[in-house]
Formats: structure tokens, C-alpha cells, sequence
């Protein structure tokens, strides 16, 4: 069911054992966003970005609970179950640093969503591998090395120190996500079928096709008058930007990842998705 997407905080306790795992969310130069800076329509219409990235985290933050029971179902090597579990704290402190920028801007925009319809969930019939193939496949070597490109070129275009030293934490964090996929991969791929693949290759295709509507429906934020500096600032790509740079990360990122493990994506479909 949808509903208001707020979110809240305990304090006390838990706040302090949270503070112990993620410190340096409060190192970051908080009060440095003057929102006045900017024309009153860009920082509203940041409101809504910020706010969108902080589901976004939250969706993330999801997808990788799913993800570790899937890999402690199947018995992946603990090392491999350890390392994903610190992600869930990592993605659980994107949120925050969404939220505080958002609030920084003048509050979250309303918006309702149905938590509980968040991520693509395995289908039941799959075996526990199976399960943890798509959810690695999904999460990490499509999602977060989507995510983690974008992140990076907007906080290698940044002026703003806030902005610059939340995206620089965020892209720290999510150069690790991404490596889980292929430490998990090289480890699974004796036993990764030849059906196994094409599987997972048309999953690939659908997830990717997602992703896709984003850059081909994004609205230039420049064709209101506003200057790219603000935009960069403010953690946005214009959208000319932001479809180069996706495009690249799925053809130069992605899909050789992919290959990489036998998943194999043909030309024809490839020279569609980005087109």
C-alpha cells in the first residue's frame, strides 16, 4: 500500500552504537549549503532530486538485506556473507546524508511509495543459488556500478563542499558494493550453466531497459535558465550529461563485467539500449 514516505530517528542508544559504525557522516561540512544561493524554482526542484535519492538509498538498502539472506540460504563462503553485510549500515547512512541534504534545502518533498514493493524479489520456484545469482547480477554489477559511475562524475564536477564530500563518502562506499559482484561471480562461475547464463542475461537486459528510462526521459534542467554550475553544485547532471555518461557506463562498465562471467548480451539489443 502506498503511503507518506517519512522516516524517523530514535536517538539515545541506538543512535550512539549507529554513530560508532558510520562517524564520518557527521565529519561532513553540514551549514555549508546556502540554498538562498540559488533561484527559489532549482531548489525546489533539488528538493525533489534529494528526495528521490534518498528512496533510491533506501531501495538499495533493501535489495542487499534480500541479497544476504539469499547468500546465508544458498551458504555462500562467510567472508563473502561478512563483507555484504557492512553494506546494509553503508546504505542505511546514504539515507541520512540524502535526508540532512534535503533538509538542508528546505525539507523533503512529499511523496508516497509502498515499501514493501521496493526490489525485484526472486521467484520462489529458483534453487538458493539461482536466488543469489539474480540478486548479485541485479544489485551489484548492474545497479551499483550504474550508481557508483554517476556518483563519481557528479562529485568529480562538484564546487559545493557539502555536496562534493557526501558524493566522494557515497562513491567510497559504493566502489565496494561493486566489487562484490565479481568477487561473488568468480567464485560461482564453475558451477554457473550454460541455461544458467541465457537466464541471467535476459534478467540483465530487463534491468538495464529500467535503467535506460531514466536517460532517455530526462528533462533538461537547463532549458529553464538555470547555470550548469548551479546544477553541479546541487548534485545534479543536466540530462545531455547524464545520458552520455550512462550510456558509457553500461557499455564500457557494465557489459564487459558481465561477459567477463559468460553472460552475454547480443550486439543487436545492446546497440537498442543504447540508443
Amino acid at each position: 500500500m502506498r503511503e507518506p514516505f517519512e522516516l524517523e530517528w530514535c536517538g539515545g542508544v541506538a543512535e550512539k552504537h549507529y554513530r560508532r559504525l558510520r562517524p564520518e557522516v557527521m565529519d561532513l561540512p553540514w551549514g555549508t549549503l546556502v540554498k538562498e544561493r540559488y533561484p527559489l524554482e532549482l531548489v525546489e526542484r533539488a528538493r525533489i532530486w534529494w528526495t528521490m535519492s534518498v528512496i533510491t538509498e533506501y531501495r538499495a538498502a533493501v535489495a542487499f538485506s534480500e541479497l544476504l539472506r539469499c547468500m546465508l540460504e544458498a551458504k555462500v563462503p562467510l567472508d563473502l556473507v561478512g563483507m555484504a553485510s557492512e553494506f546494509i549500515a553503508d546504505e542505511i547512512s546514504h539515507v541520512e546524508i540524502a535526508s540532512r541534504i534535503a533538509m538542508e534545502l528546505g525539507g523533503g518533498a512529499p511523496l508516497e511509495l509502498d515499501t514493501t514493493a521496493m526490489i525485484r524479489r526472486p521467484a520462489p520456484q529458483s534453487n538458493p543459488l539461482e536466488r543469489v545469482n539474480e540478486q548479485m547480477l541485479c544489485v551489484s554489477l548492474i545497479h551499483e556500478t550504474f550508481s557508483g559511475a554517476l556518483i563519481a562524475e557528479t562529485m568529480r564536477i562538484a564546487t559545493q563542499p557539502l555536496l562534493r564530500s557526501a558524493e566522494k563518502l557515497i562513491a567510497r562506499d559504493e566502489s565496494r558494493h561493486i566489487r562484490l559482484g565479481s568477487l561473488y561471480f568468480e567464485w560461482a562461475a564453475e558451477d554457473l550453466r550454460d541455461e544458467e547464463r541465457a537466464r541471467l542475461a535476459k534478467l540483465a537486459i530487463e534491468t538495464l531497459e529500467e535503467l535506460a528510462i531514466g536517460w532517455r526521459t530526462a528533462v533538461p534542467a537547463s532549458s529553464a535558465g538555470f547555470e550548469t554550475k548551479d546544477l553541479h553544485d546541487l548534485g545534479r547532471l543536466d540530462a545531455e550529461a547524464f545520458g552520455v555518461h550512462a550510456r558509457n557506463c553500461v557499455r564500457d562498465d557494465i557489459l564487459p563485467k558481465l561477459a567477463r562471467f559468460g553472460i552475454e548480451i547480443p550486439k543487436p539489443t545492446v546497440d537498442q539500449l543504447l540508443a
